[in-house]
């Protein structure tokens, strides 16, 4: 099986956890419809049998609950990266590409908002471009 999409394994761990699409749709923002075409593209990929569709809704079968298992450790792997991209050393870096006159008003310290929220306000460099 060739990993295309890691989110469908958080998708499926989404509706395995609620037992519904409607559940997971809840969860994940996405449409009962979405998820009903990414489990079973899951299911293609894998080769396996993920789910038993009833009226119960979507119960995990023994496949099913073997990958839950993962998913959820695939799930606190993507929350610890989260938490230490989090917690990054010092203020966040913000772009702004301006033409010098703008550049210079932006740029002055008293002007400068964003000095006062934690961000540290730096000119990198004004590159003149020509041919206008």
């Amino acid at each position: 099986m060739q990993i295309t999409d890691w989110t469908d394994f958080g998708l499926f761990a989404a509706v395995a956890r609620s037992g519904s699409l409607a559940g997971a749709a809840r969860e994940t923002g996405l449409s009962q419809a979405t998820l009903s075409r990414r489990m079973t593209a899951l299911e293609q990929r894998t080769g396996r049998r993920l789910f038993a569709h009833g009226s119960a809704g979507y119960t995990p079968t023994a496949e099913g609950r073997a990958l839950l298992e993962r998913a959820k450790k695939m799930e606190a792997a993507a929350r610890d990266i989260a938490h230490w991209s989090a917690a990054q050393s010092g203020p966040p870096h913000v772009r702004i590409s301006a033409g010098t006159w703008t550049s210079e008003r932006l740029a002055h310290p008293d002007r400068l908002l964003v000095s006062k929220r934690g961000v540290d306000p730096r000119v990198c460099q004004l590159q003149p471009r020509h041919g206008y």
